[in-house]
């Protein structure tokens, strides 16, 4: 099963990496949809670490349990294009091979491409439900979250 977005964010390549790179923007994009907490920790570092392995609980409404997830997620920053990439199995999903590549779209806007690849057996079908709304619901709330939080002018 593939999910893609695709959308134009109205910040620059730095700051969008910066907040990719932040447990918690991903905490705001699926909030209040799903809720993730660290399992093996009582909370999540400032910045994933390239290399490491996290593991997740996730709630849907914030306290309906929907199982865990292992996240191992490498990002790299090159100036004009970003990667990163985030694979792990699941309480539901057997395979989890996560992409987004920034790419900059001038000196204030940053193109989001991701891919999310998985597999879920015999749970294919209710994946597929949350999964199309969570990636449609998690495309509204960075479009809304980084346009209430453009920077300034003049």
């Amino acid at each position: 099963m593939i999910f893609k977005t695709n959308i134009t964010i109205p910040w620059n390549i730095d700051r969008v990496f910066d907040a990719l790179n932040a447990p918690s923007m991903m905490q705001k994009v699926a909030s209040p949809l799903v809720a993730f907490k660290a399992a093996k920790t009582s909370v999540f570092p400032d910045r994933w670490e390239n290399g490491v392995t996290y593991r997740m609980n996730m709630y849907f409404l914030g306290f309906l349990p929907l199982g865990w997830q292992e996240l191992s997620i490498q990002s790299k920053l090159t100036g004009t294009e970003a990667i990163l990439t985030d694979i792990g199995p699941g309480f539901a999903v057997k395979m989890w091979n996560h992409k987004v590549i920034l790419r900059k779209d001038g000196d204030s806007h940053t193109r989001y491409d991701e891919t999310l690849d998985l597999t879920a057996g015999l749970m294919t079908p209710l994946i597929w439900i949350g999964m199309t709304a969570l990636f449609a619901w998690r495309k509204y709330r960075w479009l809304t979250i980084t346009k209430e939080n453009q920077p300034r002018r003049g």
